[in-house]
């Protein structure tokens, strides 16, 4: 869906992206790279059955000072042997602590995990259901973000493409506008000390081609992050209007994670949950006026993993994942191992 927009729109940006660096010195410019691979094995009916390697990544990012008030960051990964994705590529103006803006690609400020979801800045080795079911995994958007402190609380606001109209919510990313209606969203936070934040975030927009339907997001996150300790929570919830003969798509998830520090290790546990039900859309959509299968879904997760940091450089994880979906009969439970090497 709108592929050869996106590589187009890709390829524009990383052209400016080159030209940026090519226009200041590049010898000043921080750059980070990141790797990471998976092993995964899941009962029968995973993709992971026979137990594979899977999923290489390799990560680069770049930041840069043009002067005090002007700087930008880019960074993409490499999935695989093809798949290149422009995760961020933005320019940033900084008025004061109250008020900074950023034009570009950018990773969209909705809850907690979706900015912090790479291999070496998640504990989990999967996504959470959240984020694999209710919007793309590191969804990100062209256009504009304003940001700022106010003492004890921080605040984001974004006027971008918004997501497309696709057979589920976590297949909605896009680069190229469908539609004439630009997407608003937000998010507040109040940090409360010694590394504790809650915070409301909030996105909307019409996302069919036609310029008539809208979509809904909103939720809520608590995020405790100490020196040996973490807690992070999550709670979404979805609207999407459908076709006047159909029902409003809605959907709602969970997401709660829990870690501790202990002699070298971080061990880390996490309840997940999401409920989704949309008679319109689902595999098989294709247009307004070829409707999918629908979507009907209710699944818990429990996760329990093991962080541990090799060299202060190296991490080593495990996850294992307890799954109930289609009142248990479904049997896709799986445990995954990953390492991460950062320079």
């Amino acid at each position: 869906m709108r592929e050869p927009e996106n590589h187009k729109r890709i390829q524009i940006i990383l052209f400016f992206l080159v030209l940026i660096l090519s226009l200041t010195s590049v010898a000043r410019a921080k750059i980070s790279v990141f790797l990471s691979l998976e092993y995964a094995k899941g009962q029968a009916e995973t993709p992971f059955s026979l137990g594979t390697f899977y999923r290489p990544i390799l990560g680069v990012s770049f930041a840069n000072e043009i002067n005090p008030k002007l700087d930008f960051f880019g960074q993409f990964y490499v999935v695989g042997e093809k798949e290149i994705r422009l995760d961020e590529a933005w320019l940033r103006l900084r008025f004061s602590s109250r008020l900074t803006a950023r034009v570009g690609l950018y990773i969209v400020p909705f809850g907690y995990y979706n900015e912090h979801s790479l291999p070496y800045q998640s504990l989990l080795v999967q996504s959470p259901l959240t984020q694999e079911y209710l919007f793309p995994y590191r969804w990100r958007d062209l256009g504009g973000v304003i940001q700022g402190t106010w003492g004890d609380f921080g605040y984001c606001l974004y006027l971008g493409n918004g997501l497309a109209e696709s057979p589920s919510l976590a297949d909605g990313q896009q680069f190229m506008d469908n539609n004439k209606n630009k997407a608003v969203g937000g998010r507040v936070t109040w940090n409360l000390g010694k590394g504790l934040e809650i915070g409301y975030s909030r996105h909307q927009g019409f996302y069919d081609d036609e310029n008539q339907r809208q979509l809904f997001l909103g939720g809520y996150h608590l995020a405790w992050v100490g020196e040996n300790a973490s807690l992070i929570g999550e709670y979404i919830r979805a609207s999407l209007e459908n076709p006047d003969e159909f029902g409003q798509g809605k959907a709602t998830g969970m997401f709660i994670q829990a870690s501790l520090r202990l002699f070298g290790l971080r061990p880390v546990v996490s309840y997940q949950k999401v409920d989704y039900h949309d008679e319109f859309h689902g595999p098989g959509f294709v247009s307004p006026y070829l409707p999918g299968e629908g979507i009907a879904l209710e699944k818990e997760r429990w996760s329990l993993g093991l962080v541990y940091p090799l060299f202060n450089t190296v991490y080593l994880k495990f996850e294992y994942d307890w799954n109930t979906v289609e009142n248990g009969v479904k049997e896709d439970n799986a445990y995954f191992l990953q390492v991460t090497l950062i320079f």
